[in-house]
């Protein structure tokens, strides 16, 4: 985006002018309409053609391992410990929790009928309607559906499609991946022994011709996709309240699929946590036959020695010490077992440690005393307390196995596991997707940035003129700035014949503001000629379409409307085109004729119907007309002319293209370049300067054509510059009243 020399001196380069930027993209306010209306088009279409996207939900805790039966110390250990979520989590999400909710909700089994390419869902779902072809009969309709009760297919299928074509009236045709077909009736097993297939069609809603899809997936593909459909996050932090949500197309199946997750994530932490307790069991039961046994054979000892022995019973002092010893090595034994809990708590220097070790140190002294009574007394007292001891000790072991057993298999019956279904899964019939509002808005933004792009691209592309201040940077004076012309009726596109490109504007648009510009255009070439050394103006421009022929044939009508006399000469003798301004021939006979045959300037001169206006006409246009230009009797003849008529205007070709303005600008009192707004670019104006300077040729100034202030730089800068220089209508058509069309040139 170019700026203003005047403007460069008070905005920094470093700096972005809002309002100007904000001019621009208003300027462009149709392209980023367009551009709206386009994208909010495709996100239109885009929501007709996406099916709704459906959530289901649930909520799970996962609790403390934390018995709630009293058990004994031992036991609750089994069952007690914290909650890990995190492992618990990835537990949900493994194969193994999603491949048994695969199994039981075969979520493995695909079947679906056959949607139009690109606009499948438009027309099943929306009812977008389709040609009554053949070739379209197959494409699923609003309705139509198709729903499997068993399926079996070889691993070798695992993957493949079969295409399934109903017949109508519940009959249909399967197209078997090995190109075998197999007819089949709904609610009926369709097999193929051979090949170990299976299919039992539960329901087929469509009409006749219709075709559906069906196959089995790879368990892993399945279990992939549940992956990828399923949410977890916990309710706050250490709640161990965790909500599960999957997304999916059908809400009955969405939510079928999720409470089949949480079933088997629920049964997996149940069979978890009771596999402890039943290993416990199952080795608590294998030790009870020992025991029993090593009872049975210290009490048979015991009674084999008394009966040997005769002796029926123990003393009061055997059986004391036999009391003592045994509570001793009960002590002892409760110990050991502290012992192991202390280790994991205490260092050997802790007090707590210490105290436990003097403890056992003094039991054990204690134990070796009674021992050493124990010692002292007869050897047949000192037997059968020994054999006494041995039965009580194994009748504690059979004991303790016991209980043990019937603790393990009240806590493996009582095992309820750690997760908790809080909310079942269920699917609100609102779907979560598309939304509508926010597809339109996205798509209206897109719209609008994409539109305020393209309209700065194209402002940084364009390399035209836009304003006075940067032909007058290169030293020439800009004598009037004529606004753009428009064609006088919307043509919709189509070209402009040749009456239209004929316009004098005080003739043909009398009312036009343009005749004022005209007329102040005038007045500067009065006052710009009054030193020249004749009385005539060439006009040139840079490259074609400038609209120099426009300014030539305007300039001198409106001249000759002031009551001067002027004569146009339209000295462009490749491509002049003047004529038709002013209904002549081709053949008419003018300059090439003058200049290059013995005829004399009466037989050129054309009157108008314009009052004081005369005009030369090109004539044949001829094979040298540079060279025609440079002979003494063109100048001869401008010298003459000048002396007849008050002004004299030269219409020439573009000096970029040919030098036949160079040879005329030496001539003429003085010589004018039409730049053409935002078409003339600042290269070439610059390249024409060069040009005309390398000729020898002194440039008067130039004129500023078609400049259009609908444009976002007539609203810009030069509009705030110059605003006032365009409102003095008086009571002409202003340009709101001017016609669109097609710009002058």
């Amino acid at each position: 985006m170019k700026t203003p020399i005047s403007a460069q001196q008070d905005v920094g380069q470093d700096e972005i002018d809002l309002g100007a930027l904000a001019i621009i993209l208003w300027s462009g306010k149709w392209s980023i309409a367009l551009s709206c209306a386009l994208t909010l088009t495709l996100g239109a279409a885009l929501l007709m053609n996406t099916p709704p996207t459906y959530q289901a939900n649930a909520l799970i805790q996962i609790e403390d391992k934390t018995p709630s039966l009293a058990l004994p110390a031992g036991l609750a250990d089994i069952m007690s410990g914290g909650a890990d979520t995190n492992a618990e989590l990835e537990l949900l999400r493994s194969r193994l929790t999603l491949g048994a909710a695969v199994a039981k909700a075969h979520l493995d089994w695909m079947a679906a009928p056959v949607q139009v390419p690109l606009i499948g869902y438009a027309v099943a779902g929306r009812g977008l309607p389709l040609p009554d072809w053949v070739s379209f009969a197959r494409y699923a309709r609003p309705g139509d559906a198709i729903a499997l009760d068993y399926l079996k297919v070889p691993p070798a299928w695992l993957g493949l499609e079969i295409a399934l074509t109903s017949r109508g009236n519940g009959q249909f045709t399967l197209a078997l991946p090995d190109g075998t077909t197999l007819g089949g009736q709904v609610g009926q097993l369709a097999t193929n022994p051979a090949q170990d297939f299976g299919v039992t069609v539960a329901s087929l809603t469509g009409a006749a011709g219709r075709a559906y899809s069906l196959g089995q997936i790879p368990e892993l593909w399945a279990v992939s996709a549940l992956k990828g459909g399923l949410a977890t996050a916990e309710q706050g932090k250490g709640t161990g309240v965790i909500q599960l949500t999957f997304n999916g197309l059908d809400p009955d199946l969405t939510r079928r699929t999720l409470d089949a997750i949480v079933e088997a994530f629920y049964r997996q932490n149940l069979a978890r946590s009771s596999a402890e307790a039943q290993k416990s069991l199952e080795f608590v039961q294998s030790q009870i036959p020992t025991v029993e046994a090593d009872l049975k054979a210290a009490q048979a000892a015991l009674n084999n020695y008394k009966a040997q022995q005769r002796s029926v019973d123990i003393s009061f002092e055997t059986q004391s010490l036999l009391s003592q010893t045994q509570a001793t090595e009960e002590k002892l034994r409760e110990l050991d077992q502290n012992e192991e809990d202390i280790k994991r708590k205490y260092t050997p220097d802790h007090p707590i440690y210490k105290q436990l070790t003097d403890n056992r140190r003094n039991l054990q002294a204690h134990l070796d005393a009674l021992n050493a009574q124990i010692g002292t007394l007869p050897e047949t007292q000192k037997q059968v307390l020994n054999m006494t001891r041995n039965v009580a000790m194994a009748q504690l072991r059979d004991d303790a196995l016991r209980q043990r057993a019937q603790e393990l298999g009240v806590l493996q019956a009582s095992t309820i596991g750690n997760v908790r279904i809080v909310d079942a899964a269920v699917t609100p019939l609102v779907p979560i997707a598309p939304r509508s509002s926010r597809t339109l808005a996205v798509a209206l933004l897109a719209g609008l940035i994409l539109g305020a792009a393209l309209v700065l691209l194209r402002e940084k592309l364009r390399q035209g003129i836009d304003y006075v201040e940067e032909i007058e940077e290169l030293g020439m004076p800009v004598f009037a700035t004529i606004s753009l012309m428009t064609d006088g009726r919307k043509r919709r596109g189509r070209a402009k014949d040749d009456a239209s490109r004929s316009k004098i504007i005080s003739r043909d648009h009398p009312r036009s503001i343009l005749v004022e510009e005209f007329k102040s255009l005038r007045t500067s070439l009065h006052f710009g000629i009054l030193d020249a050394k004749n009385a005539s103006v060439a006009v040139t421009s840079g490259a074609p379409e400038a609209g120099k022929s426009f300014i030539t044939a305007n300039i001198a009508a409106v001249t000759a409307a002031s009551g001067a006399r002027v004569c146009l000469i339209d000295a462009d003798m490749r491509r002049g085109r003047q004529r038709l301004r002013f209904g002549l021939r081709r053949s008419t006979t003018g300059l090439s004729e003058y200049l290059s045959e013995d005829i004399g300037l009466e037989d050129v001169l054309r009157p108008t119907d314009i009052p004081g206006l005369t005009f030369i006409n090109t004539g044949a246009f001829p094979p040298n007309p540079s060279e025609l230009l440079t002979r003494p009797k063109f100048k001869d003849m401008i010298a003459e002319l000048t002396q007849r008529f008050d002004l004299v205007v030269i219409d020439c070709p573009p000096i970029l293209a040919v030098t036949d303005a160079a040879v005329v600008g030496r001539i003429a009192g003085a010589l004018f370049v039409v730049t053409r707004h935002r078409k003339t670019e600042f290269a070439e104006l610059r390249a024409t300067i060069r040009a005309l300077e390398t000729s020898g040729v002194s440039i008067t100034g130039a004129i500023f054509n078609a400049f259009d202030r609908r444009s976002l730089k007539a609203y810009g800068r030069y509009a705030y510059k110059y605003r006032y220089r365009y409102n003095y209508a008086y009571g002409y058509t202003s340009f709101k009243d001017e016609p669109e069309g097609k710009a002058e040139v």
